[in-house]
């Protein structure tokens, strides 16, 4: 299961889980950040520093460890939506 998450100046602002189809092992999955379902709430943002989160959970238990356990976590600062010209 994938969810995301979009911080903003140290909130939360938003959420959700996106819709992927099956990754095999091994494999990688290319996300458009501007087709996703948080670039409406990062366009409305006017914060300089913005982060999105995209986590990774099994959806099913393993040998190893139960369903739920987070396998993957990635975040990456989104460009500021405007420019601020310093007074």
């Amino acid at each position: 299961e994938f969810s995301w998450y979009i911080s903003a100046d140290g909130y939360n602002l938003g959420s959700g889980k996106l819709s992927l189809p099956s990754i095999k092992p091994q494999s990688s999955y290319a996300v458009d950040w501007q087709s996703g379902p948080w670039y409406s709430l990062w366009n409305s943002l006017s914060s300089e520093e913005v982060f999105l989160t995209i986590t990774a959970k099994l959806l099913n238990s393993t040998r190893w460890v139960e369903a739920g356990h987070i396998v993957s976590t990635a975040q990456v600062q989104l460009p500021a939506t405007r420019n601020i010209v310093p007074h």
